[in-house]
Protein backbone atom coordinates (compact mmCIF):
# COMPACT_ATOMS: atom_id res chain seq x y z
CA UNK A 1 0.00 0.00 0.00
CA UNK A 2 1.29 3.46 -1.04
CA UNK A 3 0.81 6.42 1.35
CA UNK A 4 1.76 8.41 -1.13
CA UNK A 5 -0.73 7.95 -3.63
CA UNK A 6 -0.05 5.97 -6.77
CA UNK A 7 1.72 6.99 -10.26
CA UNK A 8 -1.88 8.66 -11.46
CA UNK A 9 -2.48 10.45 -8.39
CA UNK A 10 1.46 11.77 -8.46
CA UNK A 11 0.84 12.98 -11.83
CA UNK A 12 3.88 12.49 -13.69
CA UNK A 13 3.89 12.74 -17.66
CA UNK A 14 2.93 10.13 -20.51
CA UNK A 15 4.99 7.13 -20.28
CA UNK A 16 6.91 7.95 -17.25
CA UNK A 17 4.89 6.31 -14.45
CA UNK A 18 7.28 3.69 -14.48
CA UNK A 19 10.13 6.26 -13.32
CA UNK A 20 7.77 8.06 -10.97
CA UNK A 21 6.78 5.09 -8.68
CA UNK A 22 10.49 4.09 -8.88
CA UNK A 23 11.74 7.25 -7.20
CA UNK A 24 9.33 7.69 -5.23
CA UNK A 25 9.28 3.99 -3.62
CA UNK A 26 13.39 4.48 -3.17
CA UNK A 27 11.91 7.99 -1.97
CA UNK A 28 9.70 6.96 1.04
CA UNK A 29 12.09 3.89 1.54
CA UNK A 30 14.99 6.17 2.27
CA UNK A 31 12.63 8.17 4.61
CA UNK A 32 11.13 5.71 6.58
CA UNK A 33 14.49 3.30 6.81
CA UNK A 34 12.65 0.81 5.15
CA UNK A 35 14.46 -1.99 3.20
CA UNK A 36 12.30 -3.40 0.30
CA UNK A 37 9.78 -1.98 -1.56
CA UNK A 38 6.97 -3.55 -4.12
CA UNK A 39 6.53 -1.55 -7.35
CA UNK A 40 3.17 -2.49 -9.65
CA UNK A 41 2.28 -1.10 -12.66
CA UNK A 42 -1.10 -2.14 -14.70
CA UNK A 43 -0.57 -2.81 -18.16
CA UNK A 44 -3.71 -2.86 -21.48
CA UNK A 45 -4.98 -5.64 -21.99
CA UNK A 46 -4.47 -7.86 -18.91
CA UNK A 47 -0.53 -6.67 -18.73
CA UNK A 48 1.05 -6.03 -16.10
CA UNK A 49 4.53 -5.53 -14.72
CA UNK A 50 6.18 -5.79 -11.08
CA UNK A 51 9.60 -5.74 -9.42
CA UNK A 52 10.91 -5.79 -5.84
CA UNK A 53 13.50 -3.27 -4.86
CA UNK A 54 16.25 -3.53 -1.48
CA UNK A 55 17.78 -0.69 -0.43
CA UNK A 56 21.00 -1.26 1.06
Amino acid sequence: MNPNGGSVSTGPPLGASGGAILVNALDHLKRTDGEFGLLVIPGGLGLGAAVVVQRV
